[in-house]
């Protein structure tokens, strides 16, 4: 923690609820939002290098067409064959809208259709080189 930003860790998933306590002067508000933490479903090599040269491992992480019309593609480009987990979140409740997991490849081209409103949506990617996360925009 420092004056500009606050790192959590969880060590169990669920949900969790996260407030911020703002103060002007003699004024206070607390804004409160709910926070899913899931069971992590890629291992881990236990011969891993460090953090940067494992998310360097992850040699592409695109979303197309980005904005779309809710039905876009996932292409993951990985620098060994491992399995993959890619799941979309609504970010205004946190449910998880899709989530597909993939295996023995090193190059995934991942076909997703979201009928959802339109909106700003988050993918999560995870490896076991570690995991990334983009946004979506569906129109």
């Amino acid at each position: 923690q420092n004056q500009d930003l606050i790192e959590l860790y969880f060590d169990k998933p669920g949900e969790y609820d996260i407030s911020m306590i703002s103060k002007l002067g003699d004024c206070q508000d607390t804004s409160t939002q709910k926070v899913l933490v899931l069971q992590k479903e890629i291992t881990e090599d236990q011969n891993q290098d460090n953090q940067n040269q494992q998310l360097g491992n992850i040699r592409e992480f695109n979303v197309y067409p980005n904005p779309s019309d809710g039905k876009f593609f996932v292409k993951v480009t990985l620098k060994e064959q491992k399995d993959i987990s890619v799941k979309i979140f609504n970010l205004a409740n946190n449910t998880i809208l899709d989530q597909k997991k993939q295996s023995d490849k090193k190059q995934y081209e991942i076909p997703f259709t979201l009928q959802v409103p339109s909106g700003v949506y988050a993918i999560v990617l995870e490896t076991p080189y570690g995991n990334d996360i983009r946004k979506v925009i569906v129109k």
